[in-house]
């Protein structure tokens, strides 16, 4: 059995990805948002990062990990194409 896994990006990933949908009533509104927003993102993707090291090492004592899979070989066919699904 082999291990794979990922960076663990939880919170950061999280800020990173984030966008804003007006409410339809804001109109005007929604502009400023979004410049404001975009200006603030950078910063939440640093803080919110800085908690992606404290929540692995706390997974990780607890015995959890994110991002991870098992992969196992039950068998090699060489010279014959095959189609798994």
């Amino acid at each position: 059995m082999k291990s794979a896994s990922g960076n663990s990006t939880i919170f950061s990933g999280l800020a990173g990805n984030l966008n804003f949908v007006p409410p339809g009533g804001l109109g005007l509104l929604s502009g400023t948002v979004t410049s404001v927003l975009g200006l603030l993102k950078p910063i939440l993707v640093t803080a919110l990062g800085a908690l992606d090291g404290q929540t692995d090492t706390l997974f990780r004592s607890l015995g959890l990990r994110l991002g991870i899979i098992d992969t196992v070989v039950h068998g090699v066919r060489c010279g014959t194409p095959t189609l798994v699904t």
